[in-house]
């Protein structure tokens, strides 16, 4: 395949990564996450120290992200599609790098380009090249790192040291998840070190150890940073501990592994579908495992004799999960938890272009026919207004209907403790809007560091704690509520839960007439009026 070739098919797979990526980028309003790094960014624009202050604070997480986004959205606009282009332009560059990866491993170009198509079609890879959170970039960073790191252990060019430690960084700056890819791409090259018998072996381990131990001063102090987060659990809060469960599923790798390749956001699934992805997902699998049987010799001839970069991909690909199945993060606390070794979805994609590379032209495109059906399903709800389907992002259309609907003295109540700055992102700024939790915080305006935009201290950290009973909390509820009314006098208010039974208790005990109920999990708003004619008369 001549070079002219090869650059006319990578563009051709460029641009079908970006028809999927730009599917809905700017439709769909902000989830929850999206709508607080972008709210932190833009409060703090013009103060960048303060911006600072507040992730070591209160976020606790690495700023790089959020200085880029600031610079980014400066230029292109504080717009829900500017923010997502962002990723979006970083899930392209992945694309490029795992086609060089692919390259500079294997030297095949058309292993290379079926790598790249790959990653343009993933579904993990889609969903987060259309997300305002720095996924994307950490990816982008440890593909980078990966393909330094090889360059390096072939030509042993030392100016790719200090390019190898840049981009570590910039990766570790970007998201603490980082370090589940960092920490394995690190024993990665002790192992090299130590299993080889090229000398001088002590050397190199010097080097080693002086890369790594540079790493770890120039990290320190924003690692203090995840430490004071975590020792902070130890501590009560308004008497309440923090509640994450520890419970992982018995099959957590199978769990993880099927994510990174069929991606699912949507867990309730009617079983017809539920089926089908099923049959597509064996089909492809059976297929493939039966043409490289076909196969065999060639197959296991090639493994010997290039069995290295392989190696290399699988510890990529299999330590970050690892790593992260032994930290606090790899409990189902999000639809898609996995997000945290997304660079672990890239060096599987490689590994699946070995195994298609192998057959000759009309195998290999049955092959990728059988994967694109197999992921069909899923990408399909992946470039979806999710806004139709899935209460996450429905913030928007709540905030709409208060702006319309909005009287003078009504007041806007938020059950979440992250949905009262969420709702603010939509929210008319003329409307006061206050969190039902945590409870014991009676006003957000004195919690540190809080504003309409940003979460407080407190605020922030209720999101990890709770009463282990949470029928003990009416007492709290009517006191806060008692607050609520003596200081801002509503005459409405507008309650936003999608289940909270203590405070919908206290509204029917203390004789709110319900004007307006909720539409069900989609529009979990419900309107409350003070004034109640039978009692009037």
């Amino acid at each position: 395949m001549t070079k002219r070739t090869t650059c006319l098919y990578l563009f051709l797979i460029i641009l079908v990564a970006l028809g999927l990526r730009l599917i809905n980028l700017g439709t769909e309003p902000f989830w929850g996450d999206e709508a607080l790094s972008f709210d932190i960014t833009k409060h703090y624009t013009q103060d960048i120290s303060g911006l600072l202050l507040y992730l070591k604070t209160i976020e606790v997480h690495p700023p790089l992200y959020y200085l880029i986004l600031n610079i980014w959205c400066k230029f292109f606009g504080w717009t829900e599609f500017a923010s997502r282009a962002l990723s979006l332009f970083f899930g392209l560059g992945v694309v490029l790098l795992g086609f060089w990866l692919a390259d500079i491993l294997f030297h095949q170009r058309k292993l290379s380009l079926i790598s790249a198509f790959l990653l343009a079609v993933l579904p993990f890879q889609v969903e987060f090249s259309q997300e305002a959170r720095p996924y994307m970039f950490f990816c982008f960073c440890a593909v980078l790192s990966a393909i330094i790191y090889w360059r390096y252990r072939e030509h042993n060019k030392i100016f790719l040291i200090p390019a190898y430690i840049l981009v570590t960084l910039a990766g570790l700056f970007l998201h603490y998840s980082y370090l589940f890819f960092a920490a394995s791409l690190g024993l990665y090259w002790l192992f090299e070190i130590t299993l080889s018998n090229q000398k001088p072996r002590a050397q190199k381990i010097y080097l080693w150890l002086g890369v790594h131990l540079f790493i770890f001063l120039a990290y320190f102090f924003q690692g203090i940073n995840l430490l004071y987060k975590m020792f902070l659990g130890d501590h009560l809060l308004f008497d309440t501990p923090r509640t994450l469960s520890a419970n992982r599923p018995v099959a957590f790798f199978e769990s993880v592994f099927n994510q990174l390749i069929w991606l699912s956001k949507n867990e309730a699934r009617p079983l017809s579908e539920i089926v089908v992805i099923f049959v597509f997902k064996i089909v492809f699998l059976a297929g493939l495992v039966w043409l490289i049987f076909r196969q065999r010799e060639k197959f296991l001839s090639a493994l010997s004799s290039g069995r290295q970069p392989l190696i290399y991909l699988f510890v990529l690909t299999l330590l970050p999960v690892v790593f992260f199945a032994l930290s606090p993060f790899s409990v189902a606390y999000a639809p898609i938890f996995e997000r945290h070794v997304i660079t672990s979805s890239v060096f599987l994609a490689l590994l699946l272009a070995y195994l298609v590379s192998f057959f000759d032209f009309k195998k290999r495109i049955l092959v990728v026919a059988l994967f694109l059906l197999s992921i069909m399903n899923p990408l399909i709800t992946i470039v979806s207004d999710d806004s139709l389907w899935d209460g996450y992002f429905r913030l928007k259309s709540i905030a709409e209907q208060i702006n319309l609907n909005y009287r003078q003295g009504d007041l806007v109540l938020v059950s979440s403790t992250i949905g009262r700055s969420d709702v603010n992102h939509y929210l008319r700024g003329d409307i006061p809007s206050l969190s039902l939790y945590p409870l014991n915080l009676l006003d957000y305006h004195y919690d540190f560091l809080s504003s309409r935009e940003t979460l407080g201290l407190n605020e922030n950290e209720s999101q990890l704690r709770s009463l282990l009973d949470p029928s003990k909390d009416y007492g709290r509820v009517d006191r806060k509520m008692d607050y609520i009314l003596k200081k801002y006098q509503p005459r409405r208010i507008w309650f936003i839960s999608d289940k909270d039974y203590n405070a919908t208790k206290w509204f029917e005990e203390k004789h709110w007439r319900r004007a307006m109920d909720s539409l069900g999990e989609l529009h979990p708003l419900k309107l409350y009026d003070s004034h109640v004619p039978a009692l009037a008369n």
